[in-house]
This record gives structure tokens, sequence and C-alpha cells, in this order.
């Protein structure tokens, strides 16, 4: 009986085995198993339970993690730089029409008969003889008294310049006893310390078109000298379409014995003691000027006037407008013993055809009509000489 058991027994345990190993392809232990359960009778089943080892598979090893990639600094982009545009030259002026010659910079350039055309100059400027400048400009300069920032030679021209900001006594000076002519045509003469423009008997000068402006404010400036837009101790001159303007002292003055003198269709406005005054002089025509707000820093008496004749005859005044000024025309007579031959008496003045606007100035008119008895002018309103608003 146990050998029959024993048979059987072996049996089942070899078809057992032979079930394993034709089941077909190779499969996992856990799959194995699973399709034996299906298939054989609970008794075969639980012989395979007792008889089959299970495999456990192995394990699939764990991925190793990816490193975590040590970050690569990202470079910021170098900037490029802003290049700043290279800066074009300065184009050299053009210039104007009709000026020849080169820029004169400096006093060693000074020949005589010669043109100049531009410069910029910061030191004074003597010119020699026949000398012409056009569209120059000087600055900085110094000078001794009645001496200027621009000296001119004998004869001399000057065109379109632009004297400014000098310590020097005048922006312009003619030279003394200069025979001429002298011709100062166009720009600009203003901040220079005592004058703008100033000469000393000399003959046969013409400004013209130029603005005086801004003078006489420096250091020891003596306006009972020479101080203000324009002194001149000239023979034969004209002085036209010129603009001057907010100077200290007087505008526009001529002294001792100029003339022959034209001294027409200027616009004089805002000087501090006068428009124009012509003093112990001659021969003047003074017409078709505008004159206005002249001489409220010498309101007194018959000075600040917007036309100021002092000792002088032979005077014709007229076509004037006259605004606002001080006195409308101022007339004087005095003893002047710093006066050379002739005797310098006001007489021959004749004021007409101008107007005058001087309001609120009637407390001086007495006073005015007994100092101008002496004088001798035919045509001569009362009114007129004294400022009131009129036309004479």
């Amino acid at each position: 009986m146990r050998s029959r058991l024993f048979i059987v027994c072996t049996a089942v345990f070899f078809v057992t085995l032979a079930l394993v190993f034709t089941t077909g392809p190779s499969r996992p232990a856990r799959q194995v198993a699973a399709h034996s359960t299906s298939t054989l009778s609970p008794a075969t089943s639980s012989s395979s339970k007792q008889g089959t080892k299970r495999h456990k598979p192995n394990p699939l090893p764990s991925p190793s993690p990816s490193p975590t990639p040590t970050p690569t600094a990202t470079s910021s982009p170098t900037p490029t730089p802003t290049l700043s545009p290279t800066p074009s030259p300065s184009p050299s002026p053009i210039p104007p029409p009709g000026c020849t010659g080169s820029a004169l910079t400096s006093q060693s350039q000074v020949t005589a008969n010669a043109s100049y055309c531009g410069g910029h100059a910061t030191s004074r400027i003597v010119l020699a003889s026949g000398d012409t400048w056009n569209s120059g400009e000087v600055s900085g300069a110094s000078s001794g008294s009645q001496q200027g920032a621009v000296q001119c030679g004998d004869p001399c021209t000057l065109i379109n310049m632009n004297i400014h900001n000098n310590p020097a006594f005048a922006g312009i000076y003619l030279p003394s006893n200069g025979v001429g002519p002298f011709l100062i045509q166009g720009g600009i003469v203003s901040y220079n310390a005592s004058l703008g423009i100033g000469g000393s008997r000399s003959y046969k000068m013409t400004i013209s078109g130029v603005e005086i402006a801004h003078n006489g404010y420096g250091s020891g400036v003596s306006c009972g000298f020479e101080g203000g837009g324009f002194k001149g101790v000239n023979h034969g001159s004209r002085f036209t379409g010129n603009y001057i303007h907010d100077n200290n002292c007087v505008g526009v003055w001529y002294d001792i014995n100029a003339g022959p003198t034209e001294i027409d269709h200027n616009r004089i406005d805002n000087n501090a003691e006068g428009g124009v005054f012509y003093e112990i002089s001659q021969d003047a025509n003074i017409h078709d000027n505008e004159a206005s707000g002249n001489g409220k820093a010498k309101c007194s008496w018959l000075w600040g006037a917007g036309i100021g004749i002092a000792s002088s005859f032979n005077v014709n005044v007229y076509n004037n407008t006259l605004t606002n000024n001080c006195n409308g025309v101022g007339e004087t007579q005095q003893n002047r013993t710093d006066s050379t031959p002739p005797a310098h008496l006001l007489e021959n003045v004749i004021v007409t055809g101008n107007t005058i606007n001087v309001p609120g100035r009637r407390e001086r008119l007495k006073t005015t009509e007994r100092c101008s008895q002496p004088a001798t002018s035919p045509g001569l309103s009362t009114s007129s000489a004294r400022g009131e608003s009129s036309a004479a």
C-alpha cells in the first residue's frame, strides 16, 4: 500500500514538474502560480502549494535620482556702450557780403591799409591808418582814459561790429585831431565802462545804424566828463539812424565847438541824464528824432531834456517827437569861460514843428521863461522850450 502511495505521489510530482516547464515562454513566478491555480483540481492545487517554491521577482532597482544640475550663472549681456556723437566742429562763420580779409584776433596782426573780416579779440585793438574791420568782436579789453577797446586809425571804417563788456574807457574811440573820414556803420556797442563811442577833435565822422546801449555803468564814471552813449568833439559829422538807449549819463552829446553837425532819424530812449545834449557848439540841425524817457536821473532846472541846447548858436530843432522826458527842449545860457572863441551864446536857436509831451511840468514854467529870455531864438515857442504838451 505504501509503495502505491509513493508511486502516485512521485507521478504527481513529475506531472507537476512537467507542467511548470511546458507552460510556454518564461513568465514571472507570480503569473505561473496564478495560472496553475485556475487549471488544476483542488487536490493538485494543494499539492502544488506544498511542492512548489515561489520565487519573488527581483525588485527593479530604484532609478538613481538625476543629480540636480548646478545652475549655470547666466551672464548678463555686456551692455553696448552708448556712444556720444562726436560733436561736429562749429562751422566757421560765413563772411557777410562785401566782407574781405582775414579774421582779426590780436594786435600783432594789424597793418596799415588792411581789411579784416570777423575775428574775436579779447584785448585792445589799435587799428592802423586806412584799416577796415567788418563783423569783428571785442570783449574784455582794458584801456586808459579817452581810449577805446577799438581805437580807430586815421582814416578808419568799422562795419557791423560787436563791441561789448569791456572795462575799457570806451567801446570805440576816434583819434585826436584825426582828419578822417571815419565811418562806423551797423552793429552794437554795449556794456562798456564809461562810454559807448567817443572822439576828440576828429573830422568827417559818420555814425549810422548802430545800437549803443547800457554803457557808462563802470566804476568811477564821470557823467560831467565823458560818459553815456556817445560823446564827440567833432567837426563835420552826421549821427543818423541809430538806436541809443539805457545808457548812464547822456545818450548823444556834442561838445566844444562841434559843428557843422546833423543829428537825425535816431531813436533815443531811457538815458539817465538826457537824450541829446548840444553844448558850447554851433551850426547843427537836429531833426526827425524820437526821444522818450530820458533825464530821470538829472531832472532839475532845464537838464534832463529830450533835446538840450547849452550856450550854442545857429541850431535848428525840428520835426522831433519828444515824450515823457524830464524836459522837452531845454535851452540854457551860462558863462562858459572854458569855451574857446567864438563866445558861446544861446542865440539863433529855432525850435519848430516838434511834438512834445511832458505831463506835469507846469510848476517849472515861470522859472523856465525867465531863464530863457536872454536867448534870441526867432520862432521859439515858450511852451516847447518848457516841455509842455505842444506842437511848436
